[in-house]
Parts: C-alpha cells; structure tokens; sequence
C-alpha cells in the first residue's frame, strides 16, 4: 500500500477500472491525511480537530468504532459524519469508473442539471417515454443485496463489516430520505445499489436512458405497444431487488410533457425534433404557496407575519436566498422567463411584510426603499462606518 492515501485512492481507480477487485481498503482508514481531507471539506472554515481523528483512527485499529442511531429528527453524529466523507472519499474512487454515463447522482461534475441535459442534447427520434421511481414508500432498500454488490468489488471483510454498521445506524433507511440528513455517502450506496439497472438498460435493452437517484427516464423508439413491452422487461428485473413504483411509473408520448426531477420536458416541433424543458407551472405556484408570498393564479399578495421578528436586512435576505434558489434550480429551463411573475408576487409580499411590521403601508414602504438605486427597492446597512446597500433580487440580475 501507498504511503501517501490519495495516491492509493488513484490505485483503486485504476483497478476498479480494469474490473478487477480491491482489497486491503480497511487500512487506508489509518492515515490522518485522509482525515483531514475530510474535515476540510465538511468543515472548510473551521481549525481541524487532531484529537478527534486520532480518536476514531484509535478505534479503528482495535476494531471497536461504532456509529451512533440515526433517527428522522435528530443530526448524524459529529464523528459519524466525518466516518460517512472519509468512506465516500473511498467509494467514490472504486465505482466512479464504473458507473453509467447516464447516472447523474453522487457523481463528480453531475446533477441533477446534467441529467436534463442529457436528455436535451442527445435524445432524438424518441416517441414514447417510460418515466417513473425505482423503489418507493412501501419498497425496502435490500442491505444484503447492497453489500453482496459491494462484495463484489471490494474484498475486505472489515472494510464491509464497517459499512454493514453504517447500514444498520440508518444512513440509508429507505427511498425518501430526510434532507436535513442526507449525505454524500448516502447518496453514493444509493447509486451503488442502482447500478445494476443502469447495466440492465445499457447491455439487454440497449435503450436511451437517464437516471438521477431512484428517479429515471426511458426513451423508446418505436410504438406504444414496445414501450410496454420495455416497460414489463424492467419490472421483471427489478422485481427480486428493488421494484418499480408502480402508480408512479407512466408511459407518455414524446409530445406531451413528462415530469422529471421537477421539471418538464417534451418535443420542440419547431426545431427539428428537438427537446424541450420547461418549468411546470403547478411548481411555481406550490413555491408561491409553500414560502408565504400569496396566490400566483389570482395574484393575491400576503404578508410573512412569521419573519416580522427579523431586521428588515435579514426579511430582504430571506426573500432574496429563496428566490435565487429556486432560480439556480431552472436556470436550463426554456421558459425560464415565466419566474418574473413569482419574482414579482414575492417583491409585493415583502413589501407588505415591512409594512404589517412598521404598522405602516406597502406604497410608503416602496416608497422610501426606492429612493437609493433608481427604483429597485434597496436597503442601506450602517456597518463599522461602511455603508452597504442590500437590494430585493429581480430575475434579470441572475445569469440564466
């Protein structure tokens, strides 16, 4: 073994690439430097605690390192945490060779953006769509199956005896999985566990297809009565392992739009068979509903009473973060424009927020907050002499 681990991490690259098995992985978990890797990229701005490494590095090597219960409300344990990256940092190196092209989660320079753009920039001739989940509220992720697979790779009895405890602390209990406790090592055993469908798609079916988690699309060429055949041959399959959701598995033409990943895409006539995606109107308006600002259809604006505990810099922020996020997560969108009219509801419910707060009205308060930067509402911060302006975000002001 390398003295320097990430040079060992390099090494099972290349074996995994050449499909080979990996062994003697348990010992890697002895080298600080591996840790403090870690660390640092949970951690960025914070002083890496030696104490603490050295501790889990000690347990380690007596074998007697154990992961604390993960439950739905409460946080992963500090030192558990640190254990999930150190072993991502691993399996990442050993399957990221392996893994589909089309498989877009857990994976460097991939999300769920290049998963549409896979469809957008390659997928032609498509006539029906075999869309759905794999798995779901009532499917169970199989632990056996799961450390059968990685078995497969990785010849390592303490190696997978530490991963068989990490299963069993519930770092990857069932599909839904809470966003408050997901981690990257979560979503890595996930793709782990999904790879053998991407393989069943690509060698037996040898059909276009993209996945994102448990979440997938098919395109089929052909008729509908194909697409159903496809369709029964994938059950099948995942019927022993994984199951397909059943009332959310659909076969819809390529004319029609297909939900995927929040999104909607469908065929652009206009442009030579090519694909569109569009933001689904009905998401819009949840995001409308769900932070606060009012009613999108009839445009009905509603104050943030809940906010009015904040400063009027921390209610502006709150707008502009949510805003921003839901912008980043359209940006491919075709009809990214359409977000105007919710960046607009939620410019009136701000200002109705300030409003009930100051027990005055929303003209007033527009009033006095476009006097700084020619009509954008604006507030102005007095900081350590400095003065700096925060300004209400507009779709305009983002990059698409």
């Amino acid at each position: 073994m390398a003295s320097n681990p990430f040079q060992q991490l390099d090494v099972y690259w290349n074996i995994s690439r050449k499909n080979k098995k990996l062994k003697d992985c348990y010992r890697l978990l002895y080298h600080k430097e591996l840790w403090n890797k870690a660390y640092t990229n949970l951690y960025p701005n914070t002083n890496i605690d030696e104490k603490i490494i050295e501790n889990i590095i000690e347990r380690l090597r007596h074998g007697t390192y154990r992961f604390f219960p993960i439950r739905q409300t409460s946080q992963i344990n500090f030192q558990d945490r640190l254990m999930f990256e150190v072993l991502n940092m691993m399996l990442q190196k050993i399957y990221e060779p392996i893994f589909s092209e089309h498989s877009h989660c857990s994976i460097k320079n991939r999300n769920y953006h290049t998963a549409l753009l896979d469809i957008k920039d390659s997928w032609r001739g498509i006539t029906w769509c075999i869309h759905g989940e794999i798995g779901g509220h009532c499917s169970l992720i199989h632990f056996p199956i799961l450390l059968n697979l990685l078995g497969q790779k990785i010849e390592d009895r303490r190696f997978l005896l530490l991963i068989h405890h990490a299963l069993k602390c519930g770092v990857l209990d069932g599909w839904q999985m809470n966003e408050t406790q997901i981690c990257n090592f979560s979503k890595l055993l996930l793709n782990i566990y999904l790879h053998e469908f991407d393989t069943f798609i690509e060698y037996h079916l040898n059909i276009k297809h993209v996945r994102y988690a448990n979440n997938f699309v098919i395109g089929v060429v052909g008729t509908k009565e194909s697409a159903r055949k496809i369709q029964f041959l994938i059950r099948e399959f995942l019927m022993d392992k994984l199951h397909l959701s059943e009332e959310k598995t659909l076969i819809t033409h390529i004319e029609k739009e297909i939900p995927f990943l929040g999104y909607e895409f469908t065929l652009n006539k206009q442009r030579k068979q090519s694909i569109m995606i569009k933001i689904p109107a009905k998401r819009i308006q949840t995001f409308a509903s769900k932070n606060g600002y009012g009613n999108l259809q009839n445009f009905t604006v509603e104050p943030r009473r809940k906010l009015t505990n904040l400063s009027d810099t921390e209610i502006l922020l709150t707008y502009n973060k949510e805003l921003e996020k839901i912008a980043n997560y359209y940006k491919l969108a075709d009809n990214f424009h359409i977000l105007n009219k919710l960046f607009y509801l939620a410019e009136r419910s701000f200002l109705k927020t300030i409003a009930f707060k100051r027990r005055s009205t929303s003209k007033k308060v527009a009033m006095r907050m476009r006097r700084y930067q020619q009509g954008r509402l604006c507030l102005v911060q007095h900081k350590q002499g400095n003065q700096i302006v925060h300004t209400f975000l507009k779709l305009k002001d983002l990059k698409k």
